[in-house]
């Protein structure tokens, strides 16, 4: 996630964790406050469809479960947060050549990996 207030220091959110804390009126209700989804209803595995800004204070989330979520960055500030995302896109490894000094893989290789 990048924030308008601070473009330059993005961070990463489980997306089952936003899925979870919706906060329409699909998810909680406007009245009570009491809490309509089950988060154990949401696979861990889950992945959105599609993201798009809402102006400068939100992101619409359009869910494979057919929720379109309007996730405002304040909400999306205080959800818990992973740790460099980074660490976990697999790099490319490296093979030696005849002479045992390490190449990088072919760049069709090298592009299917990343």
């Amino acid at each position: 996630v990048r924030s308008p207030d601070s473009p330059d220091e993005p961070f990463y959110l489980h997306p089952a964790t936003v899925r979870r804390n919706d906060q329409s009126a699909t998810s909680k209700d406007e009245w009570t406050g009491e809490q309509l989804l089950r988060p154990e209803s949401i696979p861990e595995d889950i992945e959105p469809s599609s993201i798009s800004p809402v102006g400068n204070y939100a992101v619409r989330i359009s869910w494979p479960d057919g929720l379109n979520q309007i996730a405002t960055f304040d909400l999306l500030d205080e959800l818990e947060r992973i740790g460099d995302i980074s660490s976990r896109i697999p790099t490319p490894m490296l093979e030696e050549d005849g002479d045992g000094a390490e190449t990088s893989l072919p760049q069709d290789v090298a592009q299917m990996s990343s």
